[in-house]
């Protein structure tokens, strides 16, 4: 109906439809799969590698770094630029910084998963470059929803580990998740202070002409994080143009048109910035609340999977971790439903694994997924 109207067409929206059947119908249903199954193996193994890759790509880049190239190019010409406060690692930094904290996130349960000491050491080493790179790109989206999802996971092993499961036991964990926010928040930026020194020692040494003028050194590390103010404005008017044509409130604009349409409302070329108001501008209202009544059902089954008891030493309890952080930096982004993000295909296929994982509700569901 959107193309019959004007907007987009097969041939711009092939690669969004390719990724969302993707999504849907292989990975999703893939993980729910294996999770009925009980075997983790193979998202064990896509998470490794996905991990290698990033620390290959990330590694070589503070390598370049510590050589002396401030500013370069390498992997199929992306430009990595640590001049700036908020380093650019060949991409936008708050796609840098979602990449990094997803990995750091999942790796709570990763790490529970491996059963011995070395392994465990191994990927310490490798989330270091990982953790860097998350602090030097500042993506306050990533902040938040890693600090969340960090603050979640600590109060639930006080909750989970007390006898007794009243109301101050509960009292407890709440108490525990706000201490663990503040530090967490403190922890980042001190070591974002200790970084961006460590950055301008650097550029110092590399770049003589820094020492001669204090005044551009001052503005050039004075660069501040991006807000939210620009994004509350770019929200309210992609609410209002859906709501105020009918069109796009039963059918959307479909996927490729979306920074058409955003740039006729606010007269600049973005998208949506919101995962949630992504879908809704694109595939209309109808779609919008299908996915948010499957983030529901997924959310029901995370609670379900993170309250299951276990036996000692079972760490599959905190796999619903990383949808947690994903969904909340996904309110400033889109990188989750028809976007090429890898982190978009393991939101989906670890949604498969938490649903399928998580205790049946009743033995009549029981009986019924057996048979």
């Amino acid at each position: 109906m959107a193309m019959r109207e004007g907007w987009g067409g097969l041939y711009h929206n092939g690669r969004y439809l390719f990724y969302l059947v993707a999504s849907l119908l292989v990975l999703f249903p893939l993980g729910y799969f294996l999770g009925r199954e009980n075997k983790t193996a193979l998202l064990h193994l896509i998470f490794d590698l996905c991990l290698l890759c990033l620390f290959i790509y990330l590694a070589y880049a503070f390598f370049r770094f510590l050589r002396g190239d401030l500013t370069f190019r390498a992997f199929f010409r992306r430009k990595f630029r640590f001049k700036p406060a908020r380093v650019v690692f060949g991409l936008n930094p708050n796609l840098v910084g979602g990449y990094c904290a997803f990995f750091l996130v999942f790796s709570i349960y990763r790490m529970g998963s491996l059963k011995k000491f070395w392994q465990k050491g191994l990927l310490t080493l490798v989330l270091i470059p990982l953790a860097a790179a998350f602090i030097m790109t500042e993506s306050r989206s990533a902040i938040i929803s890693s600090a969340a999802a960090v603050c979640v996971f600590l109060g639930a092993v006080i909750y989970r580990r007390s006898g007794k499961k009243g109301f101050g036991t509960i009292l407890l964990a709440l108490v525990i998740l706000a201490a663990s926010a503040l530090l967490f928040i403190l922890a980042y930026y001190a070591l974002r202070k200790q970084l961006n020194t460590l950055q301008k020692i650097e550029i110092y040494r590399v770049t003589e002409w820094f020492y001669k003028s204090t005044d551009r050194t001052r503005e050039f590390f004075s660069e501040k994080t991006t807000n939210l103010t620009g994004r509350r404005t770019l929200w309210r008017a992609v609410i209002t143009g859906v709501f105020g044509n009918r069109h796009l409130l039963l059918h959307g604009c479909t996927q490729s048109s979306t920074p058409t349409v955003v740039y006729s409302l606010i007269g600049k070329n973005y998208n949506t910035h919101n995962q949630i108001l992504e879908v809704l501008l694109s595939y209309g209202l109808p779609a919008a609340l299908l996915f948010l009544s499957w983030l529901v059902w997924v959310a029901g089954r995370s609670l379900s999977l993170g309250l299951t008891a276990g036996t000692k030493g079972e760490w599959r309890w905190t796999l619903p971790l990383p949808l947690l952080m994903l969904v909340l930096s996904n309110m400033a982004e889109t990188m989750l439903v028809a976007r090429g993000h890898f982190v978009g295909g393991f939101f989906f296929l670890i949604a498969g694994y938490v649903a399928g994982l998580a205790p049946p509700k009743n033995k009549q569901q029981t009986r019924k997924e057996e048979r």
